[in-house]
């Protein structure tokens, strides 16, 4: 197996662990369908050695166009994209990064009767105007890599159905974290009763009628993801940034097997939810989180 180093730069470490197969692992990050069934709106190209794959968020509006510049099934996927082709980064950014390239290593293996999946992404800038992107993938690839491990291990093979519902919002991050992990702070916009817990199941009684029982399978310092039975699904309470003081806060939920009418009336409730979300915490800065 060929060795590459990390590309210049601030570096992203992350590491998932399941009862899926090396076979299983790597067909779901390489495979244009399997990518759309838990990561991307869809994907393009082919993942062998000198070949390119393309990631699409079209929701966003957002595309990543990558290199294969190592491809050993089912061990090992390096890629790497020129930071200037990041379409989703404001031009202004893009400008000072002409030369720039990130690295995606991503290496399969099997220890202790599991598989592992270890994915190492480098070269991000260290400069003020690339914090909002690092940040944001730094949480992204453990939201992501959480979904991943539910994927295989419940809904492999399964198509997924996504909901999106996010707005601008201007807030303290402590207001934002009491608002998606505690029941008081839920209950200003998602909840009418329970709490979420760590490790173990728990049960909430939305303000849309619904009822939420799963457990929590990640959070970050801006996000959470819950596994939601009910719908065969999972629920993420996200946020990120967007450059020059701008965030973005919202949810957004993978259904697999949705039966028809789920998604345009989750929708409906995802959008109310989240106008309740903006107006909970919403206010102009004065202190720092």
């Amino acid at each position: 197996m060929t060795e590459t180093k990390d590309a210049m730069g601030r570096v992203i470490r992350r590491e998932m662990r399941t009862t899926a197969s090396p076979e299983e692992v790597w067909g779901a990050l390489t495979d244009p369908a399997e990518l759309a069934r838990w990561f991307v709106d869809r994907a393009e190209g082919d993942a062998v050695t000198g070949g390119a794959l393309t990631w699409y968020w079209d929701a966003f509006g957002a595309a990543v166009a990558q290199n294969v510049d190592d491809a050993e099934a089912p061990w090992r996927l390096v890629l790497s994209t020129a930071l200037e082709k990041w379409t989703h980064l404001p031009e202004d950014v893009r400008a000072g990064m002409a030369g720039s390239r990130v690295v995606l290593d991503m290496r399969i293996a099997r220890e202790a009767g599991e598989t592992v999946l270890r994915v190492v992404h480098s070269g991000f800038h260290v400069d003020a105007a690339f914090e909002d992107e690092y940040e944001g993938t730094s949480s992204g690839w453990q939201m992501a890599l959480a979904v991943l491990k539910h994927y295989l291990e419940r809904h492999r093979g399964q198509d997924r159905v996504e909901v999106l519902a996010f707005r601008p919002a201007t807030f303290d991050l402590a207001d934002l974290r009491k608002a998606q992990r505690t029941g008081s702070g839920l209950a200003r916009w998602l909840t009418t009763s329970g709490e979420p817990a760590r490790g173990d199941a728990f049960r909430l009684q939305l303000t849309s009628g619904r009822t939420l029982t799963g457990r929590m399978l990640a959070e970050t310092d801006n996000e959470v993801l819950w596994s939601w039975d009910e719908l065969n699904g999972v629920l993420e309470l996200k946020a990120f940034g967007m450059g020059g003081g701008r965030w973005m806060v919202g949810l957004r939920s993978s259904l697999w097997n949705a039966p028809a009418g789920l998604k345009a009336a989750l929708q409906s409730e995802l959008d109310e939810a989240a106008n309740r979300l903006v107006a909970a915490i919403s206010f102009a800065p004065t202190r720092d989180a």
